[in-house]
């Protein structure tokens, strides 16, 4: 479509991408089409311009955002890298407010800080229509995290929330987390790449053992330790409902890894377990391997980059022998001998589990 023109409708998703030559006239269609049977917007950008990451001023996302508040129509709006800037957040926020049928908002690498943050968990708690909310590669921090988890104690819509990468630290995570105890909608939260620690990973642990909605956490390189690894593990002694959980690059040793692969024996839910780049090393390896043979619902075990030696690897070969559920077993970054290597191809090929997927490094530390 040419520059200018009209967007184009269909009718299988919505979806609406901007570039830095957004012009009134497609606002102006924005703003009027009310018609809920016009699913799909798409805006050509300018030729030669992607659809994404573009330099849209903040008073043009002050415009877009005018222009939302009014249409009833657009249920997914991505600006993925829009510098935003105070103007264009606070208009962006009154229109959530007045919209009831936007369902999905990108906002990833926007730059939005604490103050921007803390606003959009205002507009959050009053809105009646958004399911998924992106705020990756911000700078929420503690404040805005402390307002999105008053935002969830309210909040009976929303289903994914993802703050990755916004220095969120202890104080903040904790009161986020804290808000999941009356939340009954989110079934996704993702807090990688923040420093929230044991005191908060604490405090999910507490939540775990009452929740019955989420079913996807990711934790990945937060400093939570063992001390909030094991707390995590004694929530799962109860929980029934989380099936996906990461926990990579937390400077988990086999204090907490042991823990964590004793759960497997009682929980039969979680069908995920992330643990790259820890040190659960060979005590921990040992313990995994040894729930595995009586776990019948982990479908992937990621345990890459965890200082495990031939002799815990090669605890896992049986593996196909014993599990007939599990898919992923990914020992990348670790030791494996040639002998170990030759167990599991035999095991596979003679067990009831020939579908495993087990990867791991050849000798000159290639992943296979």
């Amino acid at each position: 479509m040419a520059h200018g023109r009209l967007p184009m409708f269909s009718n299988e998703i919505t979806l609406l991408r901007y570039s830095s030559g957004c012009s009134q006239r497609f606002l102006d269609v924005l703003c009027s089409c009310t018609q809920p049977e016009y699913t799909t917007w798409q805006y050509a950008p300018p030729k030669g311009r992607s659809l994404s990451n573009n330099s849209m001023s903040a008073t043009g996302i002050a415009v877009l955002a005018d222009a939302l508040g009014i249409n009833k129509g657009l249920i997914w709006l991505n600006l993925d890298g829009a510098e935003v800037e105070d103007v264009g957040i606070y208009r962006l926020t009154v229109a959530m407010r007045k919209n009831s049928t936007l369902q999905n908002l990108s906002l990833e690498d926007c730059y939005i800080d604490y103050n921007g943050g803390f606003a959009v968990a205002n507009a959050v708690t009053g809105n009646v229509s958004l399911k998924t909310l992106n705020l990756n590669n911000n700078a929420v921090q503690d404040a805005g995290a402390t307002a999105f988890g008053a935002a969830l104690s309210q909040n009976s819509v929303l289903e994914a929330l993802h703050l990755a990468f916004n220095e969120i630290q202890g104080t903040g995570g904790m009161a986020l987390l804290e808000g999941l105890t009356r939340n009954k909608s989110l079934t996704l939260l993702d807090l990688a790449g923040n420093a929230i620690g044991a005191g908060a990973a604490a405090v999910l642990g507490d939540v775990l053992q009452h929740n019955t909605t989420v079913k996807t956490i990711c934790l990945g390189f937060n400093n939570i330790g063992d001390e909030g690894a094991t707390a995590i593990a004694s929530a799962l002694e109860r929980n029934t409902t989380l099936k996906n959980l990461c926990l990579m690059s937390n400077h988990i040793t086999d204090t907490a890894a042991c823990p964590l692969a004793d759960v497997l024996l009682r929980n039969c839910t979680l069908v995920y377990l992330r643990l790259a780049d820890n040190k659960i090393g060979i005590k921990g390896a040992m313990a995994f391997a040894a729930a595995l043979k009586l776990n019948a619902t982990l479908q992937e075990l990621h345990l890459q980059d965890n200082h495990i030696p031939d002799l815990g690897t090669h605890a896992f070969a049986d593996i196909p022998s014993h599990n007939g559920t599990l898919r992923i077993l990914n020992l990348i970054g670790n030791d494996v001998s040639e002998a170990t290597v030759i167990a599991f191809a035999k095991e596979r090929q003679e067990g009831k589990n020939t579908r495993l997927d087990v990867r791991y490094s050849s000798a000159a530390g290639v992943p296979r």
